[in-house]
């Protein structure tokens, strides 16, 4: 009896290497493709596309979130609404619908002028990503605080300011 279960446990644990990937997928980069909402408030959804390199098995991105920081303090959060699958072995393109959340706090004041005057020096972006593999094993992928210029493209952040600016108008 010791023996078969000293087996099984050689068992399990060589499946559970052979199900390990070698590598987990990675998000290489991110555009913005639209926005929903009433043109006088912050949009309610935001739908990005992330580049996503997945040189391994079949991923699904179960949880994700972004937050955008100004002087240190999160102003707007945008949280994954769906599960979505990502393909086997291949660099892509996914498409992402995301919740935006306005923070209240004092920053998102500063913020909202900070994007008026064309100024991201102090807006860094952060994402987390729950990932699960193969259908067995669940990752988290942590990507720490960048400056927005590092990220977004030229274009992309003149789309981001006029999307996240637009109460602006109204506040006034």
């Amino acid at each position: 009896m010791r023996l078969l279960r000293c087996l099984l446990w050689i068992v399990v644990c060589c499946a559970g290497l052979a199900c390990t990937p070698q590598s987990l997928p990675k998000i290489e980069g991110v555009s913005a493709v639209s926005a929903e909402g009433e043109s006088s408030e912050i949009p309610s959804q935001i739908e990005l596309t992330l580049e996503i390199d997945n040189p391994t098995y079949a991923a699904k991105l179960c949880e994700g979130q972004m937050r955008i920081n100004y002087k240190g303090r999160n102003v707007v959060i945008l949280t994954l609404e769906e599960k979505v699958r990502v393909a086997a072995r291949k660099r892509q393109s996914v498409e992402l619908p995301f919740r935006v959340s306005v923070a209240r706090n004092s920053q998102v004041a500063a913020f909202r002028d900070a994007l008026r005057r064309g100024d991201v020096s102090e807006v860094r972006l952060d994402w987390r990503v729950k990932v699960r593999v193969a259908g067995i094993k669940r990752y988290e992928i942590v990507q720490p605080s960048e400056p927005v210029e590092d990220i977004f493209t030229q274009q992309q952040l003149e789309e981001l300011r006029s999307w996240l600016g637009r109460e602006q108008g109204r506040a006034q």
